[in-house]
């Protein structure tokens, strides 16, 4: 269905999806410049506004199912493990078209932790770690720990005042804020 990812065993899935992000870029991309003056501020702003390309999944991702199971001999990985891997392999398709691009995606739900020793990440990713929402891998601060000790390029996406946690009312949980606010990070 829509939410459907590819699956990182078949090459040709892999590629269909960067070549899709690729196409939907390049659109946007040579409309906005082939069209200078309907669109003034987007050329001006361009490598601001559009710095990073993004190649995050859809929201609700599914992912092939990890564990146990298995892809003929070969264990499935955790949903991190191949949100990476797909993301590696986006960012080094793409990059190859349009060299020293930024590439954009979370770390949020199922595949908010970092990835598996064995899995590099590309270094023109960009992690936007949501340590306070829709994920379930440990404390907040935990998470960002592992991420900031892992990759040079993490910033943190905080959802507040979502009242996904506290029924029908906006609410936000104060700690989470001040957390945010006023921890003093040491990156590596």
């Amino acid at each position: 269905n829509r939410q459907s990812v590819p699956d990182i065993h078949v090459p040709a899935a892999m590629e269909l999806w960067a070549n899709g992000i690729e196409n939907a870029y390049t659109r946007y991309r040579t409309t906005v410049f082939g069209n200078r003056s309907i669109y003034p501020n987007l050329v001006r702003n361009y490598s601001y506004a559009y710095a990073h390309i993004g190649i995050e999944v859809p929201d609700g991702a599914r992912w092939a199912n990890s564990g146990d199971a298995q892809c003929g001999n070969t264990p499935l990985l955790s949903a991190t493990d191949q949100h990476f891997t797909l993301a590696n392999y986006t960012a080094a398709r793409i990059g190859t078209r349009y060299p020293g691009s930024r590439f954009q995606l979370y770390a949020y739900d199922g595949h908010a932790n970092i990835p598996s020793a064995g899995i590099a990440l590309h270094p023109q990713l960009d992690v936007q770690v949501v340590p306070t929402a829709f994920q379930s891998e440990t404390s907040p601060k935990g998470l960002l720990n592992r991420w900031y000790n892992r990759h040079s390029h993490v910033s943190e996406y905080h959802y507040l005042n979502i009242a996904q946690w506290s029924g029908e009312n906006p609410a936000i949980r104060l700690d989470d804020l001040q957390s945010a606010l006023f921890e003093e990070r040491t990156i590596p």
